[in-house]
């Protein structure tokens, strides 16, 4: 297959609660904080099921491995602004990574998909929007970057890191 997923012994099988989907990484500003996320809604509410997507060639690689979540890693890539005859990585991973996301979800429809910024997120929050599946967004950083400006309308909530990451989203995108 294209993704690689973890083996990891401490996977969830329960089948019974909810399904979230957590999406980001590239690095751990991105990563860190949906398993600060994920770790906190098990907590709550322990039926939850995390389930992480990644990219294979983030940091997600070497550390979703060591948690207690299953995930898969999928050949995501980031714009290439600076590079863009390489943006066919992008979209042929992005493809790859649809396919991916539906294969994974195919008998278990998520309750909600949780972006958590970076290239790692897009694919993941767009299948959402596609599939009706609700959005909620966590942008760690102070200026919002590309996914969280994208996918920011629409998502059901948009968590802030830093109070002046608002003025970059209109009052229209934060709804």
């Amino acid at each position: 297959g294209v993704g690689h997923r973890s083996t990891h012994a401490r996977w969830r099988v329960s089948t019974t609660g909810p399904l979230v989907l957590f999406a980001g990484g590239g690095t751990g500003g991105h990563l860190y904080p949906g398993l600060a996320i994920a770790r906190a809604l098990v907590r709550e509410q322990p039926a939850v099921r995390p389930f992480f997507i990644g990219a294979q060639r983030g940091i997600e690689r070497d550390v979703l491995p060591t948690t207690e979540f299953p995930h898969e890693l999928l050949p995501l890539h980031p714009l290439y602004r600076r590079q863009p005859w390489n943006n066919w990585r992008t979209l042929l991973g992005g493809v790859q990574a649809w396919r991916a996301i539906s294969r994974l979800t195919q008998h278990d429809r998520p309750a909600a998909v949780v972006g958590t910024g970076g290239y790692a997120a897009g694919v993941a929050l767009a299948w959402a929007r596609a599939h009706g599946v609700p959005t909620f967004l966590h942008e760690p950083d102070s200026h919002p970057g590309l996914t969280t400006r994208v996918f920011s309308r629409g998502a059901r909530g948009v968590f802030l890191g830093f109070p002046e990451a608002s003025t970059a989203l209109t009052a229209e995108e934060q709804g």
